[in-house]
C-alpha cells in the first residue's frame, strides 16, 4: 500500500496480533484505523507457511495459542474467524524432550508453567544452525528409543534458532520471541518492567503500547490488544 489515509481515528505501528485484535474491536465500534508493518505480511509471529513438503502447513514461531483459545478474544471474535476458516485443535502438552544427564524439558500450553520450564531449564544462548542440527538429532535418537521407527518417518524438518527469532523481527532482541525474557520477573502483570505493573498507557499523550513486551506478556492471546481497544473505546 502506498496511499494512506488522510485521517484514522487510532494508528498502529506494526500489525502483530495483538495490533490485529485491537483493530477488530475499534472497527467493530465504528473507529477507523490504520496499521503500519514493516515486515512483508502482517501478523507478527503468528505465521503459517508452506515449508517444504506440498501440502504440509507449518506454524513457524508463535506458541501458546491456548491462552487465546481459552481466552475472552476468542470467545467475542471466534465467531468470525471461524468463518474466515480459522480452526484450533489443541492439547496439554506441545512436545517434551530428553535430554543428556536424565533431564527432561517439557513444553506445557500454560503459559506461566512454560515460563518457569524455560528458567529451570537454563538454556538460552550459543545456538547456531550446528547446535540446531545437533541438539535434532539428539532429541530424534531419544524418541526412537521410545518409538522405533521413528526415524524413519520423518519426511523433513526445519530448526528455528534464537539466532533466527532476532533475524526476523527486532521485537526478538538476541533471540527470545517473548520481547523480553521469559522468567518470572518479566512474567504477567510485571511487564514491560515491574514498576510499570501492566499498564498499556506510555507518557507520550496518545500512545499506548500492545504486544508481548506488556502485559499479560508473550502467548497469542490477543489480550493487550483486547485491553487497549477497550480502554480506547470507553474514552471516547
Amino acid at each position: 500500500m502506498t496511499a494512506f489515509p488522510a485521517h484514522a481515528d487510532v494508528v498502529f505501528v506494526g500489525a502483530g496480533h495483538n495490533a490485529l485484535v485491537a483493530a477488530a474491536y475499534l472497527l467493530d465500534a465504528g473507529r477507523s484505523v490504520c496499521l503500519f508493518e514493516q515486515m512483508p505480511r502482517p501478523g507478527g509471529w503468528v505465521q503459517t507457511a508452506e515449508l517444504g513438503a506440498p501440502g504440509f502447513l507449518h506454524d513457524r514461531w508463535s506458541a501458546l495459542h491456548p491462552a487465546f483459545v481459552g481466552g475472552p478474544v476468542w470467545a467475542e471474535l471466534g465467531p468470525d474467524l471461524e468463518r474466515h476458516g480459522l480452526e484450533y485443535v489443541t492439547a496439554p502438552l506441545a512436545t517434551a524432550s530428553s535430554l543428556p544427564g536424565g533431564r527432561t524439558a517439557i513444553v506445557p500450553v500454560d503459559p506461566r508453567s512454560f515460563a518457569e520450564e524455560l528458567d529451570r531449564l537454563g538454556e538460552r544462548a550459543g545456538w547456531d544452525a550446528a547446535t540446531a542440527e545437533a541438539f535434532a538429532d539428539r532429541v530424534l535418537a531419544e524418541a526412537e528409543a521410545h518409538v522405533p521407527g521413528l526415524s524413519g518417518l520423518v519426511l523433513e524438518r526445519h530448526l528455528t534458532t534464537p539466532a533466527d527469532l532476532a533475524a526476523q523481527s527486532p521485537n526478538a532482541g538476541p533471540g527470545d520471541h517473548g520481547a523480553g525474557e521469559n522468567s518470572l520477573q518479566q512474567a504477567l502483570t510485571q511487564r514491560p518492567i515491574p514498576a510499570h505493573r501492566g499498564g498499556h498507557r506510555t507518557l507520550l499523550p496518545g500512545a499506548w503500547l500492545i504486544g508481548a513486551a506488556t502485559w499479560p506478556g508473550p502467548a497469542v492471546s490477543g489480550a493487550s490488544g483486547r485491553a487497549v481497544a477497550r480502554a480506547l473505546i470507553a474514552a471516547a
